[in-house]
């Protein structure tokens, strides 16, 4: 099911100059290009983040791969970081052709190769959200490692959605919104990551202060949630059987019916707590 919140548009110097004043108040976020790859930096992109850090629009950023080895790549990660505002909520990677093909001078690395060498030096130097943007007719054939990423982003233009899973569906290139005079690009959100998840703080990096001290991030949250479970599921394993201390005890509670005789080293929950004052206090004399 697609989810569509609000007007999320992605942006470049094709857009020309934008009236920010307008454009603030009709999206909820934007995402940025940064560069198309090493040797052409959009030349809007450092007064289109000064407009969106001016009016208060959380904003993402992206760079076209145009990577023709490994090597290359890391060094498009490198330039892609360094040219970047550091207040993005998040980078993504614009996988649209076989750049690292023989037939155009490439390396003739696989496109897996490249584009994991390009995230990999990418997540050295942040530790914010990586989202990658793929062709959706070209998706099987690119084969790249999806799983590699936080986010995944397709094109796909008209009623029906990509046909391989995402999180960003670029639904159409000629959508219109206030502040922009021409067409441009809009997106929704679908599955479990909302807007909140792209836009929500992320961990301190250089040069920023994202956090207040006490706080969780989205990113620190889903991480202890994770721990959380594989504890559980560790703990779910050991043997269940009770002590020899506390075998008299729980012998007694089950024949009480205060306890059901289930889950014997499992902590005790509220709802457990609550049965047992009940039972002690509610008794039928």
């Amino acid at each position: 099911m697609v989810i569509i919140a609000g007007a999320i548009v992605d942006i470049s110097h094709h857009q020309g100059t934008i009236n920010w004043s307008k454009f603030s108040k009709a999206v909820d976020m934007v995402i940025i290009r940064t560069q198309d790859g090493s040797s052409v930096e959009d030349t809007m992109h450092t007064y289109n983040e000064q407009q969106a850090i001016k009016y208060k629009v959380p904003f993402g950023v992206y760079a076209f791969n145009r990577a023709s080895s490994t090597a290359a790549a890391r060094i498009e990660a490198k330039n892609f970081y360094q040219r970047a505002n550091k207040n993005t909520k998040f980078y993504v990677i614009d996988v649209e052709t076989f750049s690292s093909s023989e037939s155009i001078g490439g390396s003739g690395e696989s496109m897996r190769s490249v584009i994991n060498a390009y995230v990999a030096q990418l997540r050295a130097l942040t530790k914010k959200k990586i989202g990658l943007y793929i062709a959706n007719h070209l998706y099987d054939d690119l084969h790249l490692d999806v799983t590699k990423f936080d986010f995944v982003w397709i094109p796909r233009y008209g009623v029906t959605p990509p046909s391989h899973p995402y999180d960003m569906w670029q639904y159409t290139e000629t959508g219109t919104v206030e502040g922009i005079s021409g067409k441009v690009d809009l997106n929704r959100l679908a599955g479990k990551k909302t807007l909140a998840w792209y836009i929500g703080d992320d961990p301190k990096e250089e040069g920023t202060e994202n956090i207040k001290k006490g706080e969780l991030t989205i990113t620190q949250y889903e991480e202890l949630k994770k721990r959380i479970e594989e504890l559980e599921k560790a703990l779910g394993k050991k043997d269940s059987k009770v002590s020899e201390v506390h075998k008299e005890g729980w012998a007694w509670a089950k024949k009480e019916g205060i306890m059901d005789g289930q889950n014997p080293k499992k902590f005790v929950t509220r709802e457990m707590l609550s049965s047992v004052l009940f039972k002690k206090f509610n008794k039928k004399k």
